[in-house]
């Protein structure tokens, strides 16, 4: 007979998945906005020394949860951590409520909420990736609180459309692809030092030629050139 032996990995001590946030905008027209931000955090913490992140798209499963419970999630995912959260923006103003989880103890350890002006969306998103850092108690090297604290862009309009051309090639499918290069190229007219949205560029790009919406040839092509760019304009 055959014998199977299944063996449940511990999850990792730091370990994290960030979950999409949701949108409880009255006009349900800020996914895009939540959606920016749940990345921009993921970007952020993973610039953190021995901290497991788990990948945007891995958390996306869960996008829509079901009954499933933090500690489900969590245990599929293999993380001991997971922060959730919820985006409402109306008019000039933001709320962001977050939560942070200890699947293993199914305990809340922090939770905030942080209602800004929407142009101190960047202010709130190093806070955030701040404060997870030291909830779970990293010491952070100079270099990486730097990198925490750096913002991509200091114009919110790009930003914005940023996240909303982001939003657009995540649907993975050419009307998609065809918005996201119009906000893409909108960031770009608000801030031509904007190397993030030209590394957005170049992913949409890839995605079409290795999906047969343009060719081959002609999208990689396209995107090299655009990769290039955005790392003349920003190494990191």
């Amino acid at each position: 007979g055959m014998y199977y032996l299944i063996r449940k990995d511990k999850p990792v001590e730091k370990s994290i998945a960030i979950l999409p946030f949701d949108d409880l905008s009255s006009d349900r027209n800020s996914q895009y906005l939540a959606d920016g931000i749940v990345e921009d955090l993921l970007n952020r913490i993973t610039q953190i020394n021995g901290l497991k992140v788990i990948s945007r798209t891995s958390s996306e499963m869960f996008r829509d949860k079901g009954n499933k419970s933090v500690p489900d999630i969590a245990e599929i995912l293999g993380v001991r951590y997971v922060l959730e959260g919820t985006v409402q923006r109306e008019g000039n103003n933001i709320r962001i409520n977050i939560q942070l989880i200890d699947a293993k103890k199914d305990d809340h350890i922090l939770s905030k909420k942080y209602d800004r002006k929407l142009d101190e969306v960047f202010k709130i998103q190093s806070e955030i990736s701040n404060q997870i850092a030291s909830e779970l108690s990293l010491v952070l090297t100079d270099r990486q609180k730097y990198a925490l604290e750096q913002n991509k862009t200091k114009n919110l309009k790009a930003l914005e459309y940023y996240q909303m051309g982001r939003f657009q090639s995540n649907k993975r499918w050419i009307e998609g692809y065809n918005k996201s290069i119009e906000y893409y190229e909108k960031a770009i007219a608000e801030d031509p030092e904007y190397g993030l949205a030209y590394a957005g560029l170049t992913d949409t790009y890839h995605l079409m030629a290795l999906q047969g919406w343009m060719g081959k040839k002609e999208g990689k092509d396209k995107a090299v050139e655009l990769a290039l760019k955005a790392l003349e304009l920003d190494p990191d």
